[in-house]
């Protein structure tokens, strides 16, 4: 795999994380 798509492949994730982790606290706070 050229490195182009790997490292387009981490900054998609990197850049999804902070929606993951804010849907967390929400349900967390949420069942809380």
């Amino acid at each position: 795999m050229p490195i182009q798509i790997i490292t387009n492949l981490i900054s998609q994730f990197v850049a999804f994380l902070p929606r993951i982790i804010g849907a967390i606290i929400i349900l967390i706070i949420g069942w809380a």
